[in-house]
């Protein structure tokens, strides 16, 4: 009986200990998020103060986008710090700022190659529920309705007509 309330009462200590443990663990994040938005709030601070400092001879926008995301990279701001710091998003309550995507190669001065999207394939393994009598032509029903089936439906004729039994 004995070892029974002794093993309840080392399991119940376990348990406060490890209840604790998480306590202390829990206000560890928050403080360091506090910290941590505090810093930010110190960057942006240094972002905002040095702008009006900066001589306003840039000759196109263009340049002057480029002055400022130099001073942001410089301060490690990201404009997410920025909207948080007006009031236009609020900021993560654990602290960590989103993680951006490496600049494309367009940021960096490149032209960028423009690609046009692929037309839609059907699934090959998608059975056919149309088919043109005449010229043996096929849809499954999937994707986009294919320009035979629009001709017909122009001259009134119904896609119904096309169904495979």
């Amino acid at each position: 009986m004995l070892a029974a309330t002794h093993r309840d009462l080392l399991d119940r200590i376990r348990r406060l200990t490890e209840q604790a443990e998480t306590q202390r663990l829990k206000e560890e994040e928050e403080e360091f998020a506090r910290v941590q938005q505090e810093e930010t709030a110190r960057q942006v601070q240094a972002v905002v103060l040095a702008v009006p400092q900066a001589p306003v001879d840039c000759s196109s926008r263009d340049e002057a986008v480029g002055r400022v995301r130099a001073l942001m990279d410089e301060l490690d701001v990201t404009v997410v710090d920025i909207l948080a710091s007006i009031g236009r998003l609020e900021p993560d309550p654990v602290g960590r700022r989103p993680v951006g995507r490496p600049r494309s190669s367009a940021a960096q001065g490149q032209a960028r190659e423009r690609r046009l999207p692929e037309p839609y394939q059907d699934d090959p393994d998608a059975p056919v529920h149309y088919r043109d009598a005449n010229t043996g032509d096929t849809w499954t029903g999937l994707g986009r309705v294919p320009q035979w089936i629009h001709e017909f439906e122009k001259r009134g004729i119904s896609r119904d007509q096309f169904l495979i039994g």
